[in-house]
């Protein structure tokens, strides 16, 4: 009885239906699950005397308890699989084999089961004095300061740009989710989020939010919208579109001049300057036979303290 149901509704999420159908399914779904809740307290209710006879109780808790003695294990093995893709690139980074033994050592003394600070560490790794005992511990020591920023981001003043750790998240509450401001190895630092799909099909939709600066200020923030599929390109242009205010009044404490919505509705190159700030909007045409395809990209940039126009 359930499963069809289930399928159907599958197919509905899958397919991005959005329409009677999904509804229906949604509803159908919801009276089935009460209908189960219904026959399940019935069910304890009449089975009173069988269920309460500790055999039952011990069947019961059963699987739960499985699942916890489990979890260990799985915490484990991600833990073992992680150390171990990063003990291969120790070995590919580092060449003095005496070097490895240490880096790897110390690794794990300072990191111990906490993976995602590890990975990070050895992502810095490509961009640090890894030839040495003191370069090593050097950026297991840059990388427990910049967690600490992280934790307490710096007020910026207004007028130098953003703190990197704030402004990563001025698109959050839409979607966006940033991973963690890193560098490049050439004293730019960057951040940028997972592609943030509009619609699900054979040919996607998406955008991508990046912050862009140096070690300690954010200097660049961009929004780019992806078009592949011109079907859906209608929706997808009035999120961006929405998307750019948005961004701009957090990053501004303003709102975007008319003049800079109309010409993101045209979809038309231009560049603008805003009291401390240049504003940019792009369109780059992919040259294809098959499909068209092009890009959006609206950017907010902090000006040279020389071509400020402060109010």
């Amino acid at each position: 009885m359930l499963l069809p149901v289930l399928v159907l509704f599958a197919i509905a999420v899958v397919t991005n239906i959005d329409s009677r159908m999904k509804k229906n399914l949604d509803n159908i779904l919801g009276v089935i699950g009460f209908i189960l809740l219904i026959r399940g307290v019935y069910s304890i209710s009449s089975n009173w005397e069988e269920i309460c006879k500790i055999k039952t109780v011990l069947d019961y808790l059963l699987l739960p308890l499985l699942t916890l003695i489990f979890l260990p294990f799985i915490f484990f093995f991600m833990v073992y699989s992680t150390y171990e893709t990063c003990f291969i690139r120790i070995d590919f980074n580092i060449k003095d084999p005496r070097l490895r033994l240490f880096a790897k050592l110390y690794g794990i003394l300072n990191f111990h089961v906490n993976i995602k600070q590890m990975e990070r560490w050895i992502y810095s790794l490509n961009y640090a004095d890894n030839t040495t005992i003191e370069g090593i511990k050097a950026s297991i020591k840059e990388l427990k300061k910049i967690i600490i920023r992280e934790s307490n981001p710096e007020d910026i003043p207004i007028g130098k740009g953003w703190s990197p750790y704030i402004a990563k998240t001025f698109l959050k509450e839409e979607g966006f989710i940033t991973d963690y401001y890193r560098t490049t190895g050439f004293g730019e630092w960057y951040s940028q989020s997972k592609l943030l799909k509009l619609n699900v099909g054979l040919l996607d939709n998406y955008m991508i939010y990046y912050v862009e600066g140096d070690e300690l200020i954010a200097k660049t923030l961009k929004l780019e919208l992806d078009i592949t599929s011109i079907d859906n390109a209608k929706a997808a242009k009035e999120k961006f579109l929405n998307y750019s205010q948005v961004l701009y009044l957090r990053a501004t404490k303003t709102d975007l001049p008319t003049y800079i919505i109309n010409s993101i509705e045209r979809e038309e190159n231009f560049v603008s300057t805003e009291g401390l700030y240049k504003i940019q909007v792009e369109k780059y045409e992919y040259p294809s036979e098959i499909y068209k395809r092009y890009e959006l990209k609206f950017t907010i940039e902090m000006l040279p303290e020389d071509k400020k126009i402060y109010e």
